[in-house]
């Protein structure tokens, strides 16, 4: 079915089932995909309805590069509370606490943290890869965030 007109009312003649069939949604949004299976009568004898959430990747992207960079300049500014609220609850004290015992040289430390290189991204799960300088050359290093219970993004690992 499409309630929505963003997709095609498709239909399959199959006496076997093992036909596929795809439905591309082409903008992002909350979607109720439905099949039902009709008897040879037209009857619906089976129905089932999933809810898709099409995302873009674009703006996955900045969500989890502005919580990284919120993080960060939070931390500059000493603010530990409010770069700890953007930890997942199983690792929130263990941060906070580093970053207390940091003390003045936070702001330092932050600095030294790198630059973002590269993100890598999928339903539930983000890396970001940040590359620092040292005297011995680049090192990367990996920031992983995951979708919290309540559907927010957060650091999982720093």
């Amino acid at each position: 079915d499409n309630p929505t007109g963003d997709i095609a009312k498709a239909e399959i003649q199959s006496t076997t089932l093992t036909d596929a069939l795809q439905c591309p949604f082409t903008r992002p949004g909350f979607y109720q995909p439905w099949a039902a299976i009709k008897d040879a009568q037209g009857t619906v004898i089976w129905s089932s309805t999933k809810f898709v959430a099409v995302y873009d990747p674009l703006d996955r992207y900045a969500i989890v590069r502005i919580i990284y960079s919120n993080v960060l300049d939070n931390l500059k500014a000493g603010n530990i509370d409010a770069a700890a609220s953007a930890f997942t609850n199983t690792v929130r004290e263990k941060y906070r606490t580093a970053f207390v015992q940091a003390g003045a040289s936070l702001s330092a430390m932050v600095d030294g943290f790198g630059a973002v290189k590269s993100v890598r991204l999928n339903d539930g799960f983000a890396e970001i890869i940040v590359v620092r300088t040292t005297a011995q050359g680049p090192v990367a290093n990996s920031v992983f965030l995951i979708r919290d219970g309540d559907g927010s993004w957060r650091i999982d690992e720093f």
